[in-house]
């Protein structure tokens, strides 16, 4: 698996902080390097950048890192820790496209969608997940035409649509 391209959460000079609280929600994570300005950390394998970079920008809801697993305890025991201090999105429950799914901004503004499904479905435990709406509404698929191009050897791997019920 190519993991030369990986997520980055801004972080308030507080990377490391944020590394040592996903450590203790995220199980087969570590801190894999650090400087005084990342902090690389993995879960699962996959690389998840912490950028020390200030307090101008915060993370919000329109990119979220979704975490894949088979497993709904593992769902459950991961939303139970990264709600503490956060807030549910989306609460955890049973939806039609998960048995068991939540959606949790944690304590850093984060937004994590954690989701369980069959194993066979799942590629990666990692996935940055882009939403488009408000004034981006229906801009899905331009964008995706648009990094596919700037990045060659990727693919898109699903788009889901709203549909306006639920």
């Amino acid at each position: 698996m190519n993991n030369s391209i990986y997520p980055s959460v801004w972080c308030n000079n507080n990377a490391r902080e944020i590394a040592e609280f996903y450590i203790s929600a995220f199980p087969k994570s570590k801190i894999a390097d650090e400087n005084p300005v990342v902090v690389i950390m993995e879960i699962s394998g996959q690389k998840l950048m912490l950028l020390n970079g200030g307090d101008m920008y915060r993370p919000n809801p329109s990119i979220s890192l979704m975490y894949l697993t088979s497993s709904q305890s593992e769902v459950e025991e991961i939303y139970s820790r990264l709600i503490e201090d956060g807030k549910a999105l989306m609460p955890l429950d049973e939806y039609p496209f998960s048995p068991k799914y939540g959606w949790v901004e944690d304590r850093y503004g984060v937004s994590w969608q954690l989701y369980s499904g069959q194993e066979e479905h799942i590629i990666r435990k990692l996935v940055p997940a882009l939403m488009f709406s408000g004034r981006n509404n229906g801009k899905a698929e331009e964008a995706v035409g648009f990094y596919t191009a700037v990045l060659p050897d990727s693919q898109p791997r699903g788009m889901l649509r709203y549909t306006g019920a639920g």
